[in-house]
């Protein structure tokens, strides 16, 4: 019988009536005798450290860990074997994926590309501050102007300080 058979019979631990028997529940795991049998890694865990957390932790309980569709069965020498190497990997290409995106984040800076969010046009922010300095006669608050002129709060405030640290005053904006 598969694996994946035997989580069709399987009987959850601390149910009141030994009889009971469930598939896997929503997020695909199920206890079995003294194993925790889960559909998939990813199931059970985000990333190789918190994986190697928990099976730690399953380990020191006396707890089997077991994944259906990898068909690994942490709870035997080929299995931790398995873990070994599945946690070595996925280590090693995190560390590639770090450092490919930190060297492009480089190139661009180089090319002199823009990195983030694109900014709203100069248009806008240059009537968001006119709209902002003439507040005491047109009565707009900060939302106000930020929904009329589709320039975020904060790009207003990060101009207004940009041009108080420049020393420039309201006039001359």
């Amino acid at each position: 019988m598969s694996l994946w058979e035997l989580t069709k019979q399987i009987r959850y631990v601390g149910l009141k009536s030994r009889n009971q028997t469930a598939e896997l529940d929503k997020d695909g795991i199920v206890i079995y005798k003294d194993k925790l049998v889960v559909s998939k890694i990813d199931r059970l865990a985000r990333s190789t450290l918190d994986l190697q957390m928990i099976a730690s932790e399953l380990k020191d309980r006396k707890i089997g860990l077991v994944f259906i569709k990898e068909n690994i069965d942490f709870s035997t020498p080929s299995g931790e074997l398995m873990f070994t190497m599945l946690g070595a990997i996925g280590q090693f290409e995190r560390t590639l994926i770090k450092e490919r995106t930190a060297e492009g984040r480089e190139r661009a800076k180089l090319k002199g590309k823009h990195m983030g969010r694109p900014s709203k046009p100069k248009k806008n922010i240059e009537r968001a501050m006119v709209l902002y300095n003439e507040r005491a006669h047109n009565g707009m608050s900060v939302n106000d102007i930020s929904k009329l002129t589709d320039v975020p709060r904060s790009t207003i405030y990060a101009e207004i300080k940009k041009k108080k640290v420049a020393g420039q005053s309201s006039d001359e904006w």
